[in-house]
């Protein structure tokens, strides 16, 4: 954790320096007490690093949500590994077809009912149809527009991670899907 202190630029290391002197912190006896910018950065980077997460650049943004490690088994289509493929759905590197008018592709991430979880994808190709996204039996719509998605959903019994077509023969390309827990 010294080091990305020290690999800060000035600018950063000002901003650090100032935000610990307007806002002190408060011991466990409920006196404030000021901080350095240093010491400040250390604190509030110590819970990213002891998760694994890139650290924090600017201390107003510090708290939760906290994501843990990746879900997915393969992040994308690149790698059919962990990935469900119904018969009437073909992939060709990232391409995802729906060869008729319903099929899905999916994965079943081992989550837990009742936690948080934060779902990320990225589609960056849609040439037809209309595409549907389940995330853990609620649907949601993504047909039409290539773009990154971010969905906050508790987990429940049916743990699937869907895209499927209905109606319509879709065709879009992924290229990147996410499930992290959101880590109080």
């Amino acid at each position: 954790m010294q080091a990305g202190w020290r690999s800060l630029t000035d600018q950063a290391r000002s901003l650090w320096n100032n935000y610990a002197k307007e806002k002190p912190v408060f011991n466990r006896s409920g006196e404030k007490h000021p901080l350095s910018g240093h010491s400040l950065w250390m604190k509030y980077q110590y819970p990213y690093a002891s998760r694994n997460i890139p650290f924090l650049d600017d201390p107003a943004n510090f708290g939760p949500p906290y994501y843990g490690p990746e879900l997915l088994i393969s992040p994308n289509f690149d790698s059919p590994t962990g990935w469900y493929i119904d018969p009437s759905v073909e992939i060709a590197g990232s391409l995802c077809s729906f060869l008729n008018t319903s099929g899905s592709v999916g994965q079943r991430p081992n989550i837990i009912p009742g936690t948080s979880y934060r779902i990320g994808l990225e589609l960056y190709s849609y040439t037809s149809g209309l595409v549907y996204l389940t995330v853990f039996g609620s649907n949601v719509i993504i047909g039409t527009v290539p773009g990154i998605y971010y969905y906050n959903r508790a987990g429940a019994a049916n743990n699937r991670v869907l895209f499927w077509s209905r109606y319509a023969l879709g065709t879009f390309s992924l290229k990147w899907a996410s499930v992290k827990e959101i880590v109080p």
